[in-house]
């Protein structure tokens, strides 16, 4: 007794997984750890939404150092684009 499948692949499903396949290998998978501005624009992003957000959460979101954030943070400060208000129990401020 052999199974049988209770569909059949046709041509048009094969030519609509060529398709989607092709449409899958042009996408480009986000990963803001390897390009330093998206880096920025994307610890902004994390920031926005939670102000309250620590250095240890940013590097396990990232999943990049803590002296890195650190680093990142430092130059969005530079760049006037970011604050801080308080020390530990404060909160971030994106400008």
């Amino acid at each position: 007794m052999s199974y049988k499948p209770p569909y059949s692949i046709t041509s048009k499903i094969l030519n609509l997984v060529s398709e989607i396949s092709g449409i899958v290998a042009k996408l480009e998978i986000y990963d803001p750890k390897n390009d330093p501005k998206k880096r920025l624009n994307y610890i902004l992003d994390l920031i926005q939404n939670d102000k309250f957000i620590t250095i240890k959460e940013l590097s396990e979101k990232l999943n990049i150092s803590e002296k890195t954030i650190k680093r990142d943070i430092s130059k969005l400060k530079e760049q006037n684009r970011l604050q801080r208000v308080g020390k530990k129990g404060g909160y971030w401020v994106v400008d």
